[in-house]
């Protein structure tokens, strides 16, 4: 590698020299490499985290390390170019999927209406409707296509796309120049295969002709078999036209289907090195940059330091020899591989990508955020704990709920979203999922932050500080039908257009084995029975220091929630927000006559931390919000319940849709009618309307597919929303939302979005 590898040596750059421990005398190198310690090792999904397809590159050992200086930096950061470089790939491969599927629809539906009405126009004029000599559309076409070139030249993206796009309108010009209905039989582009004809036969083959078409006219039978008129000027050109079509698609297969993968299966290999001459040479890192990244180094206490490596490359070699920039600064580790929080830059690449993130090892693993520099589209990649019963598959569902054995199961996900731009077709996605043996585990893990704070990353923070912090757990149930994987990915899209990166916000998923849709009424049934299981979860975040608790819960995963909070158990975890009466008192008012008074609100007792009872009792989470989204759960058992969940939850939040196309049909499958399709207002004897607000989606379809179940992630209007219910609690109340919510009546604690349907256009 070193031999194709030329190192910067300008006088921009210095000489990178990386201090490394020597072996201890007596200690062969290969009792250094063969240690179980300094052995890095990266564990990742067999799915990749760059594509089904993607294959990692094998760290090198630490002995391969030994004695680098700056003939061998190259070496060193290899790896981690080579990472990016496919990240970049990715994401053209992506966008150009994306463009061409759109593009291709588009110009097929825009050329096919111009051609046929073409057609009608020349039919009826009985003559082409460009006449001029051959020589006109060759001049036009040079023309025309010298133009395409000079915008070629000057475009950074899509050009294999506008290269098909022109050829198509070119052919359009042809056509109107070739095309002359004189030519065709009938006097018609679309004629008759067989038609019969007046008048005397002018050869042998007409007259059998007409005498078999007299034939099947007699007995009441007709061919309509069609023929299409084209004259050999006009096959010469669609000859061509296709020709040239196959060529661009050849051309975008090779550069943006064979070459990534190519690069995917060979990137750890040296010679790619030299392909994308490959140059990289370490610079001085500005005292700003350095105080800025080693506040990370001293409140982790980790062994890094803080470096500037700056290199370019050549990432298309036999297309194009100019040369690109790019930049990582940041901490690293003993070996000086990227590790800790660091950033990486390309610059002025058009699908390069600027990223702040947390290394391990040369690779970014998260969180981080990126946008990339042509396009402006922002990619979020933050952690999430979860909590799971089921024993099927992390990306499977069973067709059969089955429970896991051992019991609750911890870990870490780590999702990959897009969040701004144009939204990259491979993601959503999982990165990766790990287990531990319990929640404080989880919270301990390295890095302790799980996502970033738009661009400034929460550095400098040491555990003190996260220990005084008050911890707020955001709890994803999800519905029927999903597995662990799809849990991370919509509760992964939700923090991302939320923007929801408070150090003291924590999220989780809660998944429980629902079953395939062929046990959906079994399943349903049955989804009470993991309640427990909710409560112990539930117990263990009391455990692990949290003091407050949001859940959202989705379709099916309301029946797992409520079964939680109308269990008494759940008293045991969660305080109260208010105290039920066995009647109500009623007091007269002046303008509504007797209403029914609720009682007063119990105020949530301050406790020590480390669970002393206070006056209270022992300390217990505090269920600041409890929304419920597509609720599957039966309308009416849930209106005899509502005081039991207005007394357990500060605020509950309904999001229903009364064009629920799903939960109809669980309706017509369970009997019953489904609390995400009510539209009336919520409210119970003893507490009246107070904590408890129904948000009317039936008018929104901005982001919403045909089935109207699952897109409160996805639009932003309610993502935003969701998000301030959360995070300020003087928004609690729908009513204080105003700026994004109208009421439906005074009366009436129903409220709609104010937000324009999908077809009004600006």
């Amino acid at each position: 590698c070193a031999a194709m590898v030329d190192v910067c040596s300008s006088n921009a750059t210095r000489a990178a020299i990386l201090t490394v421990q020597e072996p201890e005398a007596g200690t062969s190198a290969d009792d250094v490499s063969s240690s179980d310690e300094d052995q890095p090792h990266i564990e990742m999904q067999e799915a990749g985290w760059y594509g089904v397809n993607a294959r990692f590159f094998r760290s090198a050992a630490p002995a391969d390390y030994v004695g680098l200086a700056e003939d061998n930096l190259a070496k060193l950061m290899f790896p981690t170019f080579s990472r990016m470089e496919c990240r970049r790939l990715e994401r053209i491969h992506s966008a150009k999927t994306q463009a061409i599927q759109e593009a291709f629809w588009e110009t097929l539906y825009n050329l096919g209406v111009l051609t046929l009405l073409l057609i009608m126009i020349i039919d009826f004029l009985g003559r082409p409707l460009l006449e001029a000599p051959l020589w006109v559309p060759c001049v036009l076409s040079a023309v025309f296509l010298a133009y395409v070139a000079i915008e070629t030249l000057y475009r950074r993206h899509s050009f294999f796309i506008y290269w098909a796009i022109s050829l198509a309108w070119l052919f359009v010009m042809w056509f109107a120049f070739l095309y002359d209905p004189q030519a065709c039989r009938g006097g018609r582009f679309f004629h008759h295969a067989r038609t019969i004809k007046g008048g005397s036969c002018t050869s042998a083959e007409e007259a059998e002709e007409q005498a078999a078409l007299e034939q099947q006219e007699a007995s009441g039978y007709r061919s309509v078999n069609i023929e299409i008129c084209s004259p050999r000027e006009l096959h010469v050109a669609w000859m061509v036209f296709l020709y040239a079509e196959a060529i661009v698609l050849v051309c975008w297969f090779l550069s943006r289907v064979v070459y990534p993968r190519v690069v995917w299966m060979l990137q750890a290999q040296p010679f790619m090195a030299g392909f994308w001459r490959f140059q990289i040479g370490e610079d001085t890192v500005a005292d700003e940059v350095t105080q800025f990244f080693e506040r990370d180094v001293v409140s982790t206490g980790a062994d890094r330091q803080v470096r500037c490596y700056r290199g370019t490359c050549r990432p298309y070699n036999i297309l194009s020899d100019k040369e690109v920039p790019f930049q990582y600064e940041g901490g690293v580790d003993e070996y000086g591989r990227p590790s800790g929080w660091g950033s990486w830059t390309w610059f002025k690449q058009y699908h390069g990508e600027t990223m702040r993130s947390w290394w391990h090892e040369g690779i970014p693993v998260g969180p981080y955020r990126s946008v990339e520099y042509g396009t402006a589209m922002h990619v979020v990649c933050q952690h999430m704990g979860f909590v799971s019963v089921r024993d099927d598959g992390d990306d499977s569902v069973s067709c059969w709920p089955q429970r896991r054995a051992e019991g609750l199961r911890y870990g870490r996900a780590t999702a990959e979203c897009s969040a701004a731009g144009g939204f990259f077709g491979f993601l959503p996605r999982v990165v990766k999922i790990e287990d531990f043996a319990n929640l404080r585990e989880v919270m301990q893990a390295v890095p302790r932050q799980w996502a970033l704070n738009d661009w400034s990353p929460l550095l400098g923070r040491r555990d003190s500080h996260l220990a005084q912090i008050e911890k707020h757990a955001v709890v994803f149930v999800h519905g029927f039908g999903a597995s662990l994987s799809t849990a991370v990915k919509v509760m992964g899209q939700f923090l991302a257009l939320g923007n929801l990166n408070d150090e003291s916000y924590w999220p989780f998923v809660f998944s429980w084995p629902t079953g395939g849709w062929a046990a959906y009424k079994y399943g349903a049934s049955q989804a009470h029975t993991y309640s427990p299981d909710l409560i112990e979860f539930f117990r263990s975040l009391l455990d692990a220091g949290f003091t407050d608790l949001h859940v959202i819960a989705h379709s099916a995963g309301n029946r797992v929630v409520l079964g939680a909070v109308m269990d008494p158990a759940v008293e045991s975890v969660i305080r109260p927000a208010r105290v039920m009466q066995d009647q109500p008192r009623r007091v007269p008012t002046a303008s509504w006559g007797h209403r029914e008074q609720a009682p007063q609100r119990v105020q949530y007792s301050e406790t020590p931390r480390d669970g002393v009872s206070g006056a209270e009792g022992p300390r217990r989470l505090r269920l600041q919000t409890l929304t419920l989204a597509n609720a599957d759960y039966p309308m009416d058992h849930f209106k005899e319940n509502v005081a039991k969940v207005q007394a357990l939850a500060a605020q509950t939040t309904l999001i229903c849709d009364t064009k629920d196309m799903l939960l109809w049909w669980g309706q017509l499958l369970q009997g019953q009618r489904a609390l995400g399709r009510c539209k009336s207002a919520m409210q119970s004897d003893q507490f009246q309307q107070e904590g408890i607000d129904l948000l009317d989606c039936t008018a929104m379809d901005q982001n919403v597919r045909f089935d109207r179940h699952a897109y409160f992630t996805f639009n932003v209007v309610i993502v935003d929303d969701l998000v301030e219910l959360i995070s300020n609690p003087d928004k609690r109340r729908a009513s204080s939302r105003s700026n994004r919510l109208v009421r439906r009546s005074p009366r009436e604690n129903v409220f709609s979005f104010l937000c324009p349907p999908g077809h009004v256009k600006g």
